[in-house]
C-alpha cells in the first residue's frame, strides 16, 4: 500500500471515531511526530546511565524480566 493510499485509509477511519479521548491520543501521537525531526540529546545523567547498563549487561550482571516482575511487585507492596 502506498503512503497516499494509508494516508487515506487513516483518514476515513479518523471520520468515524467519536471518542474525544481516543482523538487526543492519536493528535499527541501525531504532534510529537513532528517534533522527531529535530535531533534528541541525551542528558548526562542518561549516557551514565546507559553505560552502567551496557557494563552491567557486559559482566553478565542480568535479570530474568519474570524474576525483576517479582522484585518490582515485592517494592510496589511495601510502598502501599
Amino acid at each position: 500500500m502506498s503512503t497516499p493510499e494509508l494516508k487515506k485509509k487513516i483518514r476515513g477511519k479518523l471520520d468515524k471515531i467519536e471518542d474525544k479521548q481516543v482523538l487526543e491520543l492519536i493528535y499527541r501521537f501525531v504532534a510529537s511526530q513532528e517534533d522527531n525531526s529535530k535531533p534528541y540529546r541525551l542528558t548526562e545523567g542518561q549516557i551514565t546511565g546507559i553505560k552502567s547498563g551496557l557494563a552491567d549487561v557486559k559482566a553478565g550482571r542480568l535479570t530474568s524480566n519474570e524474576d525483576f516482575q517479582k522484585e518490582l511487585n515485592q517494592w510496589l507492596i511495601k510502598e502501599k
